[in-house]
């Protein structure tokens, strides 16, 4: 019994190093192809290249409307928009100073240095005011002065 399976895993050994010897030798169809079409190739006469073709102004981008039936371009900010952004609709109502973690009260909400609201981040928090930047441009916060009444 022992010698049948030997010889039955010999064969096999054999069988599978010629299916090895012989993928490995013999190319795929693939390939095959792939050689075909690269001989081809080479034979075939290329063809002649054209020059390249210089455009003017006029051919490539073609004119643009002035945005009459918008009445404004969109790519211009107008007066109105430019007085809105600077205008802030952020109201300082206190500052808790301290020199280690300072506070500030900005629309009921209490920041601190890093804090973002409304689109803009608070930069720095001084006994005073509070200066915050929305990437352009830097506002600054001061608080009210409030009067001192004496009875």
């Amino acid at each position: 019994m022992e010698n049948k399976k030997l010889m039955a895993l010999m064969v096999l050994g054999a069988v599978a190093l010629i299916s090895l010897i012989y993928g490995i030798v013999t190319p795929s169809k693939a390939r095959q192809r792939a050689q075909a079409a690269r001989k081809e190739a080479a034979a075939a006469p290329r063809p002649a290249v054209e020059p390249i073709k210089v455009l003017v102004a006029e051919e490539r981008y073609p004119k643009r409307g002035s945005y009459s039936e918008w009445g404004k371009s969109p790519f211009v900010m107008s007066h109105e928009s430019q007085d809105k952004l600077t205008r802030s609709a952020l109201v300082l109502g206190g500052i808790a100073w301290d020199a280690i973690s300072p506070k500030a009260v900005i629309n009921d909400s209490i920041v601190v240095v890093g804090d973002e609201i409304e689109g803009r981040k608070v930069v720095a928090i001084h006994p005073g005011n509070v200066i915050l930047t929305d990437g352009e441009k830097e506002i600054q916060l001061g608080l009210e002065p409030t009067e001192n009444k004496k009875k």
